[in-house]
């Protein structure tokens, strides 16, 4: 045996055991500063020193029991290479068979040669290290007789489910080496398993489509039967089975039923049967593909001048995907009978709003909405009402020009075209700038004059339309050069351009009175001589003559034909005056 120097090892001890009468004894832990090997050691001590271990070591006997060469070097343990090939787990049960809710319980079980080693037993299962939990409890029990250790593992499975199914091993590791248990292999048997059910679908009506289920044991074989609305609807089939629904009555060779077609919302389930019993899986909805349901709360959440903002709710999908959205607008009609045109604006969703653009200011418009899907739209909604609000001119003034008039700067413009006021033209405004100075004027008249203080210096005039809204962004800049005037007056001379437009106003007002003179005196003339034709002309019966000797040729003439002559044609017969009263 070697003596131990305390001051150069390092020890850690498992717990105190009492020896009968003699005293205490401690297992230990102990390892060199030198070397990393360690040794098992017995320390005995009296039963008077309680204390022993921190104090004195004088009344202590330290026992090796593993012993070490005289040189002082620890080794550790080693198997023989014919105990390590000898050294191999006992047969165990190979399988299990049992039902779901039921306790599984197996084991190993070695023997190591050699009571000196502490090796640990490890479970795996399907080649994973297995932990111990609620459900899974692992114990383990060691023996040693005649220098032989004797380790048993048992795994105790709580209440098994179909989860605990596979293969379980033990494996332990001594001396490098990995020894490896027999597989013990744990089959639940119970209800069929639904490893794949029958799941929703949404079809267009009459049209075809599959369904599919699968259910697996243990026990095997597993069948199928189909149930149609909760009501058997094919005969039994072995796992997996397919459903074919469709529009021929034709038997589908990929499928195990065929069936026609569905025209109305219908449930499918299938029930799988084994030794055990029966498990029915869940129902798949057959949904049928319709219109989508109608829009709702149709709303304009904004407004401006060209332009409003919807937004609505759509109905339901109808069991297909609302794709796109129609708004239809019409501008409210301003006289009755008249039509309006409808115009239509096609909107991919979602979401589910859109800018309605090109729309007039301050006018009055009918909304609605409909949404489409695979199988067509939803009804139109009911009109709603909402309008444009006033904006600002989109055009400038047209036609700006500015003109030296003496020392007046004139300038002049057309009023932007009506569709493009946007609004109610209240006014203009018209900004001179000269240098640092601006000058602003606002008028509702085509024209404004302004006095000019400089001469050879450049003016800018901007022109812009206004609306209560506001005006257009920054006009165009017309610049304007006036030359050197004579000094400038208090006030504006008469108008050049004005007073021509006077005069030859006067001029041609003048003429046309004398064309109306002329026109009378010449009609006049006409009418006169054609008096005189009617009384003289060769077609006319003549006048009698007036003859002295008959009576009285006044009483053989009419007034009105006296009134037209001055005298008689006869020779012998004048009228000198004749008066009618």
């Amino acid at each position: 045996e070697c003596v131990l120097v305390l001051t150069t090892l390092h020890s850690s001890c498992v717990g105190d055991t009492l020896v009968g009468d003699v005293g205490y004894s401690r297992s230990c832990s102990v390892r060199t500063e030198s070397s990393s090997e360690e040794l098992r050691l017995v320390i005995m001590a009296q039963k008077s020193t309680p204390g022993w271990f921190g104090a004195f070591l004088s009344a202590t006997t330290i026992a090796i029991i593993v012993g070490s060469p005289l040189s002082g070097r620890v080794s550790r343990v080693y198997l023989t290479p014919d105990q390590l090939r000898r050294l191999h787990f006992k047969p165990t049960i190979g399988s299990i068979q049992l039902s779901e809710g039921h306790e599984a319980k197996f084991n190993c079980s070695i023997d190591i040669p050699d009571a000196r080693l502490d090796p640990t037993i490890l479970w795996v299962k399907n080649g994973q290290e297995l932990a111990g939990n609620v459900q899974v409890v692992i114990n383990e029990l060691q023996t040693t007789t005649d220098g032989v250790t004797t380790l048993l593992s048992t795994v105790s499975i709580v209440h098994v489910q179909r989860a605990d199914s596979g293969e379980y091993r033990c494996r332990l590791s001594i001396n490098s080496q990995t020894l490896q248990s027999q597989p013990i292999t744990i089959e639940v048997e119970g209800l069929p398993t639904f490893i794949h059910q029958p799941e929703d679908r949404n079809v267009t009506r009459s049209k075809s489509f599959t369904l599919s289920c699968e259910a697996v044991g243990p026990p095997d074989p597993v069948q199928i039967r189909w149930l149609r609305d909760g009501l058997p609807d094919s005969d039994f089939h072995n796992s997996p089975s397919s459903y074919s629904v469709s529009e021929l009555t034709d038997y589908n060779v990929l499928s195990n039923v065929s069936f026609a077609g569905v025209d109305k919302y219908t449930q499918f389930s299938c029930e799988a049967y084994n030794s055990k019993g029966v498990t029915t899986s869940r129902e798949a909805n057959i949904n049928i593909k319709v219109l989508p349901g109608p829009v709702s709360n149709v709303t304009v959440t904004e407004r401006q001048s060209n332009k409003l903002l919807l937004s609505w709710s759509p109905g339901h999908d109808g069991f297909s995907p609302i794709t796109t959205c129609l708004i239809r607008v019409r501008e409210v009609s301003r006289r009755k009978g008249e039509v309006m045109t409808i115009r239509f604006i096609n909107v991919t969703v979602p979401s589910f709003q859109s800018e309605v653009p090109g729309l007039k200011a301050m006018t009055w418009y009918n909304l609605s909405v409909s949404c489409s899907n695979e199988v067509g739209a939803s009804p139109v909604t009911m009109w709603i009402q909402s309008n444009t609000i006033e904006g600002v001119p989109s055009v400038y003034p047209r036609n700006v020009t500015a003109r030296m008039n003496e020392s007046w700067l004139v300038v002049r413009w057309k009023p932007p075209p009506d569709d493009k006021i946007n609004g109610i033209l209240s006014g203009y405004d018209v900004i001179i700038r000269h240098g640092p100075q601006q000058t602003k004027i606002h008028t509702n008249t085509s024209v404004v004059f302004v006095d000019v203080q400089e001469f050879n210096t450049t003016y800018s005039v901007e022109v812009a339309a206004c609306t209560q809204a506001g005006r257009h962004g920054q006009p165009t800049s017309l610049a304007v050069v006036p030359d050197d005037r004579v000094s400038p007056s208090s006030s504006p001379e008469i108008r050049a351009s004005d007073s021509v437009n006077v005069v030859l106003g006067v001029v041609c007002g003048f003429c046309l009175l004398l064309l109306i003179i002329w026109g009378a005196i010449c009609f006049h003339n006409r009418t006169y001589d054609s008096w005189l034709g009617r009384l003289f002309g060769g077609g006319e019966k003549l006048l009698p003559d007036c003859n002295p000797a008959e009576q009285d040729c006044n009483e053989k003439l009419k007034p009105s034909v006296l009134n037209s002559m001055p005298h008689c044609t006869g020779s012998t017969f004048t009228i000198p005056d004749v008066d009618f009263l």
